[in-house]
């Protein structure tokens, strides 16, 4: 039920006769919610949409981007491990590239640095992540100007482990 005069993110109610438990969700951490979820849906989407045209239209060959161990490692390295290793080196990057280049600036050499990275590997592998990883140099920027180091980079790493983990599923499925 909500008290009178106290604002929409705040709610109270009963819970089981022992009194009122009150959860205060502030409406900025929400936001950051709802756009952690949508930048990791927009990455993975552009992700999938430059694979299908590089593999498809101009006939680039798919990479088996995977190590060939369990899938129990396979899906701890890509979905946490990684993202976080990655994350916590783009953040580093970012932090001192910022002090002397502009920020858009900042994320698209963060962006062409990671597909670099991810090229050496397979070039296809390295053209599908530009976007993904503009998108992640993008929030972790937007984050960390707003809240504070830890949030920006869980945010950068929740983003990164979306498409990580939508990219696990299609390879273990295809």
């Amino acid at each position: 039920m909500l008290k009178r005069g106290a604002p929409l993110w705040r709610l109270s109610f009963p819970v089981l006769g022992r009194g009122i438990v009150v959860i205060a969700i502030r409406m900025n951490y929400l936001r950051l919610f709802l756009m952690v979820a949508v930048a990791g849906l927009i990455g993975t989407c552009s992700a999938l949409l430059v694979d299908a045209f590089f593999v498809h239209v101009v006939g680039l060959v798919g990479c088996d981007e995977f190590p060939k161990n369990g899938i129990a490692s396979q899906w701890y390295m890509v979905i946490l491990i990684g993202p976080a290793i990655e994350t916590l080196i783009l953040s580093c990057f970012i932090s001192l590239a910022s002090n002397f280049v502009e920020w858009k600036s900042v994320s698209l050499c963060s962006a062409i640095f990671w597909s670099l990275l991810h090229g050496f590997f397979c070039v296809l592998w390295g053209v599908v992540v530009f976007i993904p990883f503009l998108i992640d140099s993008l929030i972790y920027m937007f984050v960390r100007k707003r809240f504070s180091f830890g949030l920006a980079f869980l945010c950068a790493m929740a983003v990164h482990s979306i498409y990580n983990f939508f990219s696990f599923i299609i390879y273990l499925y295809r």
